[in-house]
């Protein structure tokens, strides 16, 4: 092929996925480009007409598939304890879940794709979730929390059998 002018755009997030057994997540292999984030971030704020509502709930990303074998009730009560929601994001629509995380103060629940959204979220915002300490390298929403100013930590668990691989956890 011949062309006058190509423009390649480089995707805003690149980081690896489902390594082969024995290798692990580490912090140099992801990448991320924050202005991209944080211009998205804001179109889409802007064309839902959602503003900074006020940080006042306190949200469970609870999964209602069974993809994460975790003890979720158990840990759900102890969380509704301390006035937290469950929240199902894969039984909402977009805009339900960008309004929920941008009003949130707090979120809690294990790492997967629900917490990708918390992009939307506010500042400020504070974030708990939980990995398998062979994930100690991974930083996919620790990229998005730096992005929009929220403070996430970790908790690493103890699996209930040895993992081999990125996919085991799953």
């Amino acid at each position: 092929y011949q062309f006058d002018l190509l423009v390649t755009v480089d995707a805003p997030v690149s980081e690896p996925m489902n390594l082969r057994p024995g290798f692990w997540p580490v912090a140099g292999a992801y990448s991320f480009n924050g202005e991209v984030l944080r211009r998205y971030r804001g179109a889409v704020l802007d064309r839902l007409g959602i503003t900074a509502p006020d940080r006042t709930h306190r949200l469970f990303l609870a999964r209602g598939n069974g993809r994460r074998l975790y003890n979720q009730s158990e840990l759900l009560a102890v969380a509704e304890r301390y006035g937290f929601t469950a929240v199902y994001p894969e039984r909402l629509g977009f805009r339900e879940q960008v309004e929920l995380l941008a009003s949130a103060a707090f979120v809690v629940g294990p790492s997967g794709a629900a917490f990708a959204n918390t992009l939307f979220c506010q500042s400020g915002t504070r974030l708990l979730s939980w990995l398998p300490p062979q994930y100690n390298g991974f930083c996919s929403y620790t990229n998005v929390a730096s992005v929009t100013g929220c403070t996430l930590r970790y908790l690493f668990t103890t699996p209930d059998q040895p993992l081999q691989g990125t996919f085991d956890p799953f």
